[in-house]
């Protein structure tokens, strides 16, 4: 077993870490949550032969965790990930697109209207190349 130490990426006082540290045990390989030692962080114990890097990775994004110890997914090896603070305080994380966001992105920007599209891309888009 394996322990990791997270950060919940935004906790303004009305997240509920029960419901957080339940969803996390219901996932496979992770076998105990604990509180960390900072106001936002949760300690979690993993099997690293159930769950690891990019299956982990997707498991601690799905209920708002970060940890900086995780790797990336198979297709961002190489790529740089971050996070950033918001102005209202929310951290965000910052990623290169991923060939898996590419549907769902085309289907984001058809159903912009003229003006959003314009304003996006600081000119006439109608539709995005394969490119």
């Amino acid at each position: 077993m394996k322990m990791l130490e997270v950060q919940l990426l935004e906790d303004f006082g009305s997240v509920d870490r029960g419901l957080v540290r339940g969803g996390l045990l219901a996932e496979p390989g992770i076998t105990a949550v604990f509180d960390g030692p900072g106001d936002h962080s949760l300690t979690i114990e993993y099997d690293p032969a159930a769950v690891a890097g990019e299956k982990l990775f997707e498991i601690l994004c799905r209920y708002g965790l970060c940890s900086e110890v995780v790797a990336p997914p198979a297709d961002l090896k190489g790529q740089e990930r971050w996070l950033e603070k918001l102005l209202d305080g929310r951290h965000v994380l910052i990623r290169p697109i991923r060939p898996s966001d590419v549907e769902r992105n085309a289907q984001f920007i058809e159903k912009l209207s003229p003006p959003s599209k314009h304003f996006l891309f600081l000119g006439g888009v109608a539709q995005l190349s394969d490119v």
